[in-house]
């Protein structure tokens, strides 16, 4: 999904910043550059808005790649801990100091990682999809001598899951399950969960709630009437975002977990100009090799599949945009997403085909921009932090892998004691 224009519209200043910093030397290509004042600012408005409509939030990492600097940002706005959609997440955030309060909802957690999940992270929550992972779960919570509360994820032949994201209790099978389950002394079941929750409506140009919700809905209602279980927590991820806090609260949501709103590229945010979060990162790169017809930019950090996937299957094409310069102007140019076979990128994104402009030709070196919704973390881009945008105070204050690591200036990952205190810095 293409941002290139809204971002333009609404925070040109970061595109500006953008093409100085790369050609600068300041950062690398290859790198997403995000705007630190103006992701704290969006942190902020959203911290308000879910507590005007009663909403809790784990704060959501994997799409700007766990960067510690950025979950600091978010904790000091008053989200304090965030979800961790598998192993991996769950170890680099705890590792670098930050609360994982749910655990396992897009991935559960591995048979050998239970003990480390549930005796050292200690989330509030996890989610289960089966008995048998609940029973490796009370096994460890005796073992640590405390209770773990879990979250199953209930299913119905109506609901639509990713590919490779699908799982879950059959709702016909959930009453059974979570009397087997209460029958364990160390666990309790007290929420549920799906996704997508909510997805953003191209008619009605807001988020709707999908037939996962629905069918979340219909299990709290059948598991409070037919088991002493008290459900407390209806978690509902997709699009989460400011505008949309009030409409989960009405739909009966009490918790939420956003994480492309902090850096203002939900679909919602595609489309409409007013929304409270103001875009905050774009990508640079640059043009690697040109021919009569095209020029080619350095990739790496390209969408894999979401939007970009399901419109392509769907329409068989879809549009992405680049800005370069030329002569001191800016242009917009067309440029080509990687090719995607069954909603799966085809072959790594080494290159991007950019349309050459028909009043000039691009150059080896030339910086190019990009705005859209990415998922650093499963890029193999670099991820710049940086405060001042747009004023003469600039300052890039980090630069990171796709994992959260401190890079120094030859990409290897900086001793731990330097990441702390740039932390206490920032």
């Amino acid at each position: 999904m293409d941002f290139l224009e809204t971002i333009k519209a609404r925070n040109m200043k970061l595109v500006d910043s953008a093409f100085d910093l790369h050609r600068n030397g300041e950062i690398p290509t290859n790198t997403y550059l995000v705007d630190l004042d103006t992701m704290r600012r969006n942190a902020a408005v959203l911290v308000q808005a879910s507590a005007e409509a009663g909403i809790k939030n784990y704060y959501m990492t994997k799409q700007f790649g766990r960067n510690p600097l950025l979950c600091k940002a978010i904790v000091e706005a008053g989200i304090p801990s965030a979800v961790a959609i598998d192993i991996d997440e769950t170890k680099i955030l705890h590792r670098n100091g930050f609360k994982v309060d749910h655990v396992g909802h897009l991935m559960q957690i591995p048979s050998l990682e239970v003990d480390f999940v549930v005796g050292k992270v200690r989330p509030e929550i996890t989610t289960v999809y089966s008995f048998e992972k609940a029973k490796q779960i009370d096994r460890s919570a005796q073992k640590f001598g405390r209770t773990q509360k879990i979250m199953l994820r209930p299913v119905s032949p109506s609901d639509s899951f990713g590919p490779s994201t699908e799982g879950g209790t059959p709702v016909r099978e959930l009453v059974k399950e979570v009397r087997r389950m209460s029958e364990l002394r160390n666990i309790r079941v007290t929420g549920l969960t799906s996704f997508p929750s909510f997805r953003y409506d191209l008619k009605l140009r807001r988020i709707t709630k999908t037939s996962n919700f629905e069918t979340l809905i219909r299990a709290k209602s059948l598991i409070e009437s037919e088991t002493s279980t008290t459900i407390e927590q209806i978690n509902a991820p997709g699009s989460s975002c400011t505008a949309g806090m009030k409409i989960l609260a009405e739909e009966g949501a009490t918790h939420a977990e956003p994480g492309h709103a902090f850096t203002g590229t939900t679909p919602w945010h595609a489309f409409d100009e007013k929304m409270p979060e103001i875009p905050a990162w774009v990508y640079v790169t640059e043009v690697s090799h040109v021919t009569p017809d095209r020029a080619y930019s350095i990739s790496g950090g390209l969408p894999q599949s979401g939007y970009y996937g399901f419109f392509t299957m769907k329409y068989h094409q879809v549009f992405l945009y680049a800005m370069v310069e030329h002569g001191g102007e800016y242009r917009t140019i067309l440029a080509e997403p990687p090719q995607l076979v069954n909603d799966v990128q085809a072959w790594p994104d080494f290159h991007t085909s950019l349309h050459q402009p028909e009043d000039f030709t691009l150059s080896v070196g030339d910086t190019v921009v990009f705005g859209f919704r990415p998922q650093v973390y499963v890029t193999r881009s670099k991820v710049a932090i940086a405060t001042g945008i747009g004023t003469s105070n600039i300052k890039v204050v980090g630069i990171f892998d796709r994992y959260g690591n401190l890079l120094d200036d030859e990409d290897r990952p900086e001793p731990f004691q330097k990441l702390e205190n740039l932390m206490k810095k920032v």
